[in-house]
This record gives C-alpha cells, sequence and structure tokens, in this order.
C-alpha cells in the first residue's frame, strides 16, 4: 500500500477511512439509481476507487511530517476495536442547497472516540484540528450547476441502507490533475 513520498518537498495529504468493496458496490448501486435524475454530465461522480470517509485533512505538509504521524497514531489506536458505521441517506452536504452529492453517516460514540484520538494526536504533533462539528460522509459527486431533471439543481434525498465497516486508517496523497482528484495511499494503520 506505500506509496513513496520521501522526494517530495510538499504533499497534499488527509487521514481518511477507506470503504470497504462491499459497501463501495453498494454505492455503486446507489450512484446507478441517483444518474437518471440529473441532466447528462450535470454531476462529476467520484470514482470508486476514491471513495472514502476524510477524519481530518492535513492541507500541505513534508513528508517527514507524514511518516511521522504514524507510529502515534498507531500507538494511540492500539486498543480501538474496529466497528460498523451504518448510512443514513444520500443527500446534499452540508445540507440541501448544496452541489454535493454525499452518503451521509451517522456520528456513533465509537467514531467520536476515534476522531477524539486522532485530533490528539495530531494536536500533539503541531498540526490543526478542525473546530467546527464533525458530521460524517463520503462524498459521491459534485453538481456542476446546470439543472437536472425536473429542473432541480439541489442533490436528491434517498434514503439508504448501507453499512460501512471502519477497521483501518489511511493516510493519503491528494493529487490535483486535470482530469480531477487523485488519491494514492501512503501508510494505514489497523484497528483491531
Amino acid at each position: 500500500m506505500k506509496t513513496d513520498i520521501t522526494g517530495d518537498d510538499l504533499i497534499r495529504c488527509f487521514l481518511a477511512v477507506p470503504l470497504a468493496a462491499q459497501s463501495s458496490a453498494l454505492l455503486d448501486s446507489a450512484v446507478t439509481r441517483l444518474k437518471p435524475f440529473y441532466a447528462e454530465g450535470s454531476v462529476r461522480w467520484v470514482a470508486a476507487s476514491n471513495r472514502h470517509m476524510t477524519l481530518a485533512f492535513l492541507g500541505d505538509q513534508t513528508p517527514e511530517t507524514v511518516l511521522c504521524l504514524q507510529a502515534p497514531l498507531q500507538s494511540a489506536l492500539a486498543a480501538v476495536p474496529a466497528f460498523v458505521l451504518e448510512g443514513v441517506a444520500v443527500s446534499g452536504f452540508p445540507d440541501a442547497k448544496s452541489r454535493i452529492v454525499a452518503l451521509e453517516l451517522e456520528c456513533t460514540a465509537a467514531l467520536k472516540g476515534l476522531l477524539s484520538s486522532v485530533h490528539a494526536v495530531l494536536a500533539r504533533q503541531g498540526l490543526a484540528v478542525e473546530k467546527r462539528p464533525y458530521r460524517p460522509h463520503v462524498t459521491l459527486g459534485r453538481l456542476d450547476g446546470r439543472l437536472g431533471r425536473g429542473g432541480s439543481r439541489r442533490p436528491l434525498f434517498q434514503p439508504v441502507a448501507i453499512n460501512m465497516p471502519v477497521s483501518s486508517l489511511v493516510l493519503y496523497r491528494s493529487r490535483l490533475l486535470p482530469s480531477g482528484s487523485e488519491y494514492e495511499p501512503v501508510w494505514e494503520v489497523a484497528l483491531i
């Protein structure tokens, strides 16, 4: 899984929970059901390989900083058990007026505990921690502003029954390319 980052000056990166193959397949089905509600080409759908649930965006960091985060996170999460989150709905994120189509997930005590542990490690390493309340989600697509079928620019609300196992944390490098963002895993920390 490791991507070599040692020759880079800075890397744009984030910590996220990867999607299990089964969850990704269920999301593929949900996206397929949503597509007919939007005008052709009006949504840039996120590639299945790029789907994840972000826990912390780290911005531009040196390779040394990125590599020095793995051991403290591994230590902090050594006793954290894996858990499962339930999908709530596919809808606009963060609200119905947004142009982001996302799978929203429940924010359980287990997820809050994981996030607290991650934030504590980041703070000890001198990295900024998001102050806004955390809302777990997986981005599925972005509306480009053209009208969908029926004149709606808004993502549709769709209840969804998708379970998302949370069994590891991955540090991803984000590359902004003309074709869209590309995410490469740098390292992974497993939960027990």
